[in-house]
């Protein structure tokens, strides 16, 4: 939590002015991701959705 808020502020001062917000936001996305059971993080079909993607035809 503490590598978050220091991410916040970095962005706040040297990005633009909604920068600190939209870090804020991934970086929240990603901890609660990560915080999730490993059951819950993709179910059987959206696993084997994204790895049965063909490959592009010439």
């Amino acid at each position: 939590v503490v590598s978050i808020n220091e991410a916040i502020e970095l962005a706040k001062e040297f990005g633009g002015p909604d920068s600190g917000r939209f870090v804020n936001g991934i970086l929240d996305r990603v901890k609660n991701d990560l915080s999730r059971p490993l059951r819950e993080a993709a179910s059987p079909g959206e696993a084997a959705t994204e790895k049965e993607t063909p490959a592009p035809s010439e």
